[in-house]
């Protein structure tokens, strides 16, 4: 899965990308770490640490498409990522990749 975070009245707005793709999590976005971390905590669905983003394992599935087949998927990706470390407090790591 691709996300494509922005900053809007909310705090961030988050565009999935890529939703078949359950193979890799990673985030792109144009602004810097600090402004990132704002914008997903005023929207109350994650933090940003720098390299990495945390985002609320609820609100990234709600993103998804509403397929059995689909969430089946998703669940097995965070299952995965539990196993690796990384999931804590209801939130999983996410890839903080460049935007070009």
């Amino acid at each position: 899965m691709q996300l494509i975070i922005t900053a809007d009245e909310n705090g961030a707005g988050i565009t999935l990308t890529e939703p078949e793709d359950l193979r890799r999590l990673a985030a792109s976005t144009q602004l810097v770490p600090s402004a990132l971390d704002q914008a997903l905590r005023a929207r109350g669905i994650g933090s940003c640490d720098g390299e990495h983003i945390w985002l609320n394992i609820g609100e990234l599935r709600a993103i998804g498409p509403a397929e059995d087949e689909w969430r089946r998927g998703y669940d097995a990706m965070i299952a995965y990522a539990d196993g690796h470390g990384w999931v804590a407090d209801g939130c999983v790591r996410v890839h903080l990749s460049d935007d070009d």
